[in-house]
């Protein structure tokens, strides 16, 4: 799951929550269907760089609730329960 071990999820308190499972299992779709890497999402969401992803999908960081519909929309998933999720 992007690249940490699970001693490492289990540092960040957003780990394992609902947003932040629907956000891996978006960029790992979006990877799979589509070969987007999170440094091709992070330049369709207008981030400098791909590590704010990496930090939200971790659950090092909140992902925020104001990006929550333009995340939904690169990433193909449903932006109500995405955005309910966060």
């Amino acid at each position: 799951m992007v690249g940490l071990s699970q001693d490492s999820q289990d540092d960040y308190p957003l780990a394992h929550t609902a947003a932040t499972r629907m956000l891996v299992a978006g960029l790992e779709r979006v990877h799979a269907e589509r070969r987007m890497t999170q440094k091709d999402v992070a330049a369709q969401l207008n981030y400098k760089t791909s590590v704010v992803l990496s930090h939200m999908a971790s659950g090092r960081v909140p992902i925020p609730i104001d990006r929550a519909n333009d995340i939904a929309g690169v990433l193909g998933l449903d932006p109500s329960r995405f955005l309910m999720a966060v």
